[in-house]
């Protein structure tokens, strides 16, 4: 007994230990926000802020982990009204702090943070109404909850290293496919050619629109954000449950949680990084916020059904670990090629071509379909699982 206990005090003390690292790693990001000057840098220091303010708020929730950890601490439970109500309570805040935000502030970190906070907290709100759904004996700790996002936001570096392999491998493919097609090496030469120039001087809003209808930029593109990055993202977003389970089998319901809670940390980095971009204003960081807000679900909702699958693979039910990780990736993969089929109908309508329309009509049906998807999903999948424990209960 002694021996299980000073084993498990290890692993809450390694668990403080990479808080204290994450603390420091956000607090360089800080530094480094500072350090940009460059007026041509402000998406990346909006970036190294947001992320920065991110990694300092889980450093300090895997410091806290570790010692309540250590000293056999009760860890509260994310279940109830109460999380629901703190959670919309603490969104409504934040946006109500960016309509008294002064004008001077924008492009600050004060404005980072905001924005940081405006993807955070709506991700939290869905956590907190997937634990309701789940109830009490299946919702997540506040320790677990932290260490589920730690382990997905550590995740993002492999996902990184593997997707720009995807993109090297999917372009130089495409290229070969391309060249065997008639015109397709001269489309192949235009587009390196303009990529090129675009590396000595930076392109206007004119010259990319027409890149993205090229059959081998969309070819390229639907590759790497339809296919390759939900096949990795969708497993390095729950390798981090594989740990936890060790620790103790989760039930079904409780194994989804845990998946939610570990898409939600890849979708906070994920929407900050891809908002802060060129947003200087209170509109930009609402409409960028506002069309994270189901992203995260999404995330939320794949990475869940993941988890639900290593849950039934612990209940001696392997092949369902394969079909529902399959159902997630096709699940991403359809979201991504609805927003690129859409986004290159745009590109195509700006351009004159009227057949975008079309692209933007079917993306955008897709998309809204998957919209109305999500919630069901994240609500309907526990409910369903909870009353499945209560009858075998009974």
């Amino acid at each position: 007994m002694n021996q299980r206990r000073e084993n498990i005090q290890r692993l809450w003390a390694v668990v403080g230990g990479l808080g204290i690292m994450t603390v420091l790693g956000g607090s360089l990001l800080l530094l480094l926000g500072f350090v940009l000057t460059d007026p041509d840098a402000q998406a990346l220091r909006g970036m190294a802020w947001g992320v920065g303010g991110i990694l300092i708020f889980l450093g300090g929730g895997l410091i806290w982990s570790g010692l309540t950890g250590w000293q056999q601490t009760p860890s509260p439970r994310i279940y109830g009204g109460w999380p629901l109500v703190a959670m919309g309570a603490l969104t409504i805040l934040i946006f109500t702090g960016g309509l008294i935000l002064p004008t001077r502030a924008y492009g600050t970190p004060l404005f980072a943070w905001l924005l940081a906070a405006a993807v955070v907290s709506p991700a939290l709100l869905w956590l907190a109404a997937v634990g309701w759904a789940a109830g009490h004996q299946a919702t997540v700790t506040l320790r677990q909850m932290f260490i589920a996002i730690a382990g997905s936001i550590a995740s993002i570096a492999l996902a990184f290293v593997v997707q720009v392999l995807g993109l090297l491998g999917s372009s130089f493919f495409v290229a070969i496919v391309a060249a065997a097609l008639p015109g397709g090496m001269a489309e192949v030469e235009r587009i390196g050619r303009m990529f090129q120039q675009w590396a000595v001087a930076p392109p206007r809003m004119e010259e990319v629109l027409p890149v993205l209808m090229s059959p081998v930029v969309l070819s390229v593109l639907i590759l790497v954000v339809a296919v390759i990055a939900p096949l990795i993202e969708e497993l390095g977003k729950v390798l981090i449950i594989t740990v936890m389970g060790q620790v103790t089998r989760p039930s079904l319901a409780r194994a989804f949680v845990w998946g939610v809670a570990c898409g939600l940390g890849f979708a906070m980095v994920e929407g900050v990084t891809n908002s802060l971009g060129g947003i200087t204003d209170i509109s930009g960081l609402y409409a960028s916020a506002g069309s994270r807000f189901m992203a995260t679900g999404m995330h939320a909702l794949t990475s869940g059904l993941v988890g639900l699958g290593l849950g039934l693979a612990w209940h001696r039910r392997w092949w369902a670990l394969p079909i529902l990780y399959l159902v997630a990736v096709i699940f991403h993969g359809l979201w991504n090629l609805a927003l690129v089929i859409a986004i290159a109908g745009g590109a195509s309508i700006m351009t004159g071509t009227p057949v975008g329309l079309l692209g933007v009509l079917l993306g955008g049906s897709i998309i809204t379909a998957l919209i109305l998807l999500t919630p069901v999903g994240l609500i309907g999948i526990p409910l369903a699982l909870r009353r499945h424990a209560g009858q075998m209960a009974d």
